[in-house]
């Protein structure tokens, strides 16, 4: 097992394993749906699905219909997507230390911290009829004499 405990992030391979939803997005928008695997120099069809090269070509060969929406397409009805392309390469980059951070957000989130307990003043009549006030974590009923 790595450092990172039970998340070991080399095997972190698919848009499943982000905890955020708006990441699994990112992550999933990158990837070629024929391949799953990141887009390797990215093809959009005129429909505007976007394919690796190889992967569209391949389908193409086979059968004549953009693989998503099954309409007919052919090769020349496809074009480079050079910003595609910088976007997944970036997201590549970054997507490690997105991950981790994603990782520790999730497993911090259950454990709040102490210092941000908040207490209120509550002033109580005791049998001797004096009045103490009493801080009161908000989060408890448990109850710590301050003072009269």
């Amino acid at each position: 097992m790595s450092d990172d405990g039970p998340f070991d992030l080399s095997s972190i391979s698919d848009p499943s394993d982000f905890p955020q939803a708006s990441l699994k997005l990112l992550d999933t928008l990158s990837r070629c749906s024929v391949c799953k695997d990141f887009f390797n120099t990215p093809m959009i069809a005129e429909c505007g699905h976007v394919y690796c090269s190889l992967c569209i070509r391949r389908c193409l060969n086979m059968e004549q219909v953009c693989p998503v929406c099954r309409t007919n397409r052919s090769e020349p009805q496809l074009f480079k997507s050079p910003d595609t392309e910088n976007i997944v390469q970036a997201w590549v980059e970054i997507r490690q230390t997105l991950l981790q951070g994603a990782i520790e957000e999730e497993r911090t989130k259950d454990f709040p911290s102490k210092k941000e307990e908040k207490f209120t003043t509550k002033t109580i009549s005791t049998n001797d009829v004096k009045r103490k006030h009493l801080h009161v974590p908000e989060s408890t009923n448990n109850f710590t004499q301050s003072g009269l």
